[in-house]
């Protein structure tokens, strides 16, 4: 029975060391004074791949309606159309160069 107990034991105390340094070693946001920024983190390589797929799906939009676009009476709907999609391109651009 000593034999099933001790690996036990040596896993409930392998389970705190690990907790214990892990609490040592992690940098907390008191230590810090705010949270880590989102590079250090990996986030921001997240972010950036989202924005580029959003903006790829923008795209696609844009070029769909362009090839439905009329050679004359172009529906206002259309052209509101357009300039959403526009705009919104052009903000995902400018959110891609700020990171």
């Amino acid at each position: 029975m000593d034999n099933d107990q001790q690996p036990e034991s040596e896993l409930v105390q392998l389970k705190l060391n690990i907790e214990t340094s892990v609490g040592e070693s992690t940098p907390t946001e008191a230590e810090y004074g705010g949270p880590l920024p989102l590079e250090e983190v990996g986030v921001l390589r997240l972010d950036k791949q989202e924005l580029l797929l959003q903006l790829n799906v923008v795209e696609a939009k844009l070029v769909d309606l362009k090839a439905r676009w009329p050679a004359h009476s172009v529906h206002v709907t259309m052209v509101t159309e357009l300039e959403d999609l526009e705009e919104e391109r052009d903000h995902i651009l400018n959110l891609i160069k700020s990171i």
